[in-house]
């Protein structure tokens, strides 16, 4: 994989340690990022491609940040499908059923809980937003129980 020259690239990509990898190595980070279900940690990255911590981290952050660089111009049209999930937030109870507190409460809750929407156009490209937390007054009804 040494042989091979550096790959060229736009200006989004045009920063520190990235420019000085091969194209095979940014294209084998690329699957590996878009395979990975739950996503990929630097530390995995560099591994696999085996590169400092640091590069795998500054390429994992410009493969995030240009997936979702044209959501705020995308516009969707036709029939359009609209899904939503609300994710993190439990706390782990006592293990004293003494001691347990109502999490139902909102003073007893973590305030981690966040709200995804993704909105999908049928055949077209797929939006995901997300709101600081669910049955915010900015989401207007909360988004799971």
């Amino acid at each position: 994989m040494q042989d091979l020259p550096p790959a060229v690239l736009g200006d989004q990509w045009n920063l520190a340690r990235v420019p000085e990898l091969p194209v095979l190595m940014l294209l084998i980070a690329f699957i590996l990022f878009v395979n990975a279900a739950k996503g990929i940690s630097s530390l995995q990255l560099s591994r696999y491609v085996g590169v400092h911590g640091k590069t795998a981290f500054v390429l994992l952050h410009k493969l995030r940040s240009a997936s979702t660089s044209n959501v705020a111009t995308t516009q969707l049209s036709g029939a359009v499908e609209i899904d939503g999930g609300s994710f993190h937030g439990h706390v782990r109870p006592e293990n004293h059923w003494v001691a347990r507190v109502d999490r139902r409460r909102r003073q007893h809750q973590s305030g981690k809980r966040r709200c995804v929407v993704v909105t999908r156009q049928r055949g077209g490209p797929t939006v995901a937003a997300h709101a600081p937390s669910c049955g915010a007054p900015s989401t207007g009804a909360g988004c799971g129980p």
